[in-house]
């Protein structure tokens, strides 16, 4: 466990405490996520919290405003601050988490499990997480299935599309990973 944990620190970004990944690298077996990955950075604070990690405030604190850039811009990080400014000139304001977040690019898709499992860990306060709660089911999550894995699936005419999520037919549109339900 020890190895493992000391792996993972090694893969944190040491100014925002969050894990950084390549591309298709996380749970979402091929999928274009980059960066740092919401689902994946759930995760990561949880393990934090169950380890007592000293950094915990510090990584929910970046999560929050990396992953949700609408609110009051973090001060004492420029980069955080450059990539949440890409994000709001470009992207509308939304009760959800973006799915990932790269230095100029970020996955608009609504990544449903990594919103849900955000919300389960506790990084958002209630007032929050209940927002996203209600995102989610106004945009039919949880139609036709208990819930889909993504809404706003990647597309072939999208710039995230990679020739990559078609091997065995996997990650086409409204599949799998791809805006499947579960």
């Amino acid at each position: 466990m020890k190895r493992a944990f000391t792996w993972l620190l090694c893969q944190e970004h040491q100014g925002l405490f969050l894990l950084q990944q390549n591309e298709a690298s996380d749970w979402a077996d091929i999928m274009p996520r980059s960066g740092f990955v919401l689902y994946t950075n759930a995760l990561w604070y949880l393990v934090k919290e169950l380890y007592r990690v000293p950094t915990l405030s510090k990584t929910r604190q970046c999560f929050k405003h990396l992953f949700f850039p609408f609110d009051k811009p973090m001060a004492e990080q420029r980069r955080a601050r450059i990539m949440a400014d890409y994000v709001k000139t470009k992207v509308p304001w939304s009760d959800v988490y973006l799915s990932f977040v790269n230095f100029s690019f970020w996955g608009r898709d609504v990544d449903v499990f990594g919103n849900i499992l955000a919300c389960l860990v506790g990084i958002p306060d209630k007032a929050k997480a209940g927002r996203i709660v209600d995102a989610l089911i106004k945009r039919r999550a949880n139609r036709p299935r208990p819930v889909r894995v993504m809404l706003d699936p990647i597309r072939k005419s999208s710039r995230l599309w990679r020739p990559y999520m078609e091997r065995h037919d996997l990650n086409l549109p409204d599949q799998y990973h791809n805006g499947g339900g579960m």
